[in-house]
């Protein structure tokens, strides 16, 4: 049977490229008689008659199916025709791909062609921010992740993790792109030099997981991690309603989903071997293409023109591994590139949103003639542009206002003398003439007042510009890892 038909071919976005086993072989997911459990819905108000496991606030829960029940199908068409039930559905693995590669890149090729060391001049990121790496758990105690990497949960076992649960790899390489620690004098470099990186594991030692579990790390990461981002390096080749519906619920909430796009070479607008969750196609989801170093489309790389967003480095790319460090190659690759920038974005300008941080690291792209047609943006990640765009700019220091020069005070108007009053003249003896009236002194005219002058206008303060930045020498680079389908070849 075909695994993608039949819903199964759910595959983690990698390709294993360290030393790989010849007898580790492809990892397969499971046939409708091998799923024991099943996804449901309730509807609201029916919340309280969930059974199982409960995934999510929203009534969601995974229920297991009795020993005498073997068809996951036939079940979950059953408990849908319940009262109060929205829907129920077979809870299908999600699955991984390993394939052995001999790289002949150098290391850490992808740090400098995204222009990450630029983006240190403003930023080297912030342990305020969390990226929630939902994969196969991380390595904490790496050397080059210590500090940076914290205690997450296993969705598997239901517990907290500690520090030694990545037992497959994938989940520890795309940590150490997003967050290996920089400028340590070891290893590798990250995106961010500072940076929470939140293990969540619902992937095994076989890069094999199911939906359930995947629903469960995504409302761990927000409800309970608080990271508003996500880091999803894996991929379906069907469809899940209730992973859908997590997501539309989580982006709602302001969680930011950072997707691969698939290893298939093809085409996610179309019906034929698409990947999900990257063919959703949300406004809280930035879907990720595979580059290489020559800046083409990785030839393993899905694309879209409307589902697939940008690209970034996927081909052999260097990075931390349990036991130290390897080369991976895959859009799970490119991935964390992406969720490591918008961390890094993230910590140049807390305030932004969600909605703010995916416009901006879209608009931001350098343009390549081969990803025009293939991505929405037409481009690939340039760290150093989108955080430049977003970056707060400093407190200008305030010009000093001029001291203003004082108004002259007028002169005076002198006061008008006073006009003598004349002697009065005798009366002369007897003359019948009458007495002549004395002429009145005419009275000074007061002198004008002087028009005050009016007070002079400062000059404007010239602007002050802040020193140019200081250049950082970039540090090591990271690496990345790529999914397959089904029985396909990894992505």
């Amino acid at each position: 049977m075909n695994l993608r038909k039949a819903g199964l071919a759910v595959a983690l976005i990698l390709v294993l490229l360290q030393v790989t086993s010849a007898n580790q072989g492809q990892g397969k997911g499971r046939q409708p008689k091998d799923v024991r459990s099943v996804i449901v819905q309730w509807e609201s108000g029916y919340e309280s008659k969930g059974r199982g496991k409960k995934l999510s606030p929203k009534g969601l829960y995974k229920e297991s199916l009795k020993p005498s029940e073997t068809d996951a199908v036939a079940v979950a068409a059953r408990i849908s025709k319940e009262p109060g039930v929205a829907f129920a559905e077979p809870d299908y693995d999600i699955v991984s791909l390993l394939t052995a590669n001999d790289p002949s890149l150098s290391a850490q090729w992808g740090i400098p062609k995204v222009s990450a060391p630029a983006a240190w001049d403003i930023t080297t990121g912030s342990s305020a921010v969390k990226v929630c790496v939902i994969d196969t758990g991380v390595a904490q105690n790496h050397p080059d992740l210590i500090g940076n990497a914290v205690s997450g949960y296993n969705a598997i076992t239901d517990s907290y993790s500690g520090g030694g649960d990545d037992d497959q790899g994938h989940g520890t390489h795309c940590a150490g792109v997003i967050g290996a620690k920089t400028n340590n004098g070891i290893g590798i470099s990250g995106i961010n030099w500072n940076v929470q990186v939140v293990p969540c594991k619902f992937l095994s030692s076989t890069g094999s997981g199911s939906t359930s579990d995947a629903i469960q790390c995504m409302y761990w990461c927000h409800d309970t991690a608080g990271a508003a981002i996500s880091s999803n390096s894996w991929g379906s080749g069907g469809s899940s309603t209730a992973l859908y519906n997590a997501m539309v619920d989580l982006g709602n909430k302001g969680h930011l989903f950072v997707v691969a796009a698939g290893n298939n070479a093809a085409d996610n607008d179309g019906t034929s071997n698409v990947s999900y969750p990257a063919k959703y196609n949300l406004p809280s989801m930035i879907t990720v293409a595979s580059t290489t170093s020559s800046d083409g489309l990785s030839s393993f790389s899905s694309y879209g023109a409307t589902t697939v967003h940008l690209g970034a480095p996927g081909s052999s790319i260097y990075s931390t591994i349990p036991s130290g460090y390897g080369y991976m190659s895959g859009t799970s690759m490119a991935t964390p590139h992406v969720s490591g920038a918008v961390a890094l974005m993230k910590a140049a300008n807390p305030a932004l949103t969600s909605s703010q941080l995916r416009s901006n690291v879209l608009a931001n792209v350098d343009a390549l003639s081969s990803l025009a047609g293939k991505v929405s943006s037409g481009g690939r990640l340039n760290v150093a542009k989108a955080v430049a765009a977003v970056a707060a700019p400093p407190p200008a220091s305030p010009s000093p206002s001029p001291s203003p020069s004082p108004s002259p005070s007028p002169s005076p108007s002198p006061s008008p003398s006073p006009s003598p009053s004349p002697s009065p003249s005798p009366s002369p003896s007897p003359s019948p003439s009458p007495s002549p009236s004395p002429s009145p002194s005419p009275s000074p005219s007061p002198s004008p007042s002087p028009s005050p002058s009016p007070p002079p206008s400062p000059s404007p303060s010239p602007s002050l510009s802040p020193p140019p930045p200081t250049k950082t020498k970039p540090g090591n680079g990271n690496g990345g890892a790529k999914p397959g389908k089904g029985n396909a070849k990894g992505k």
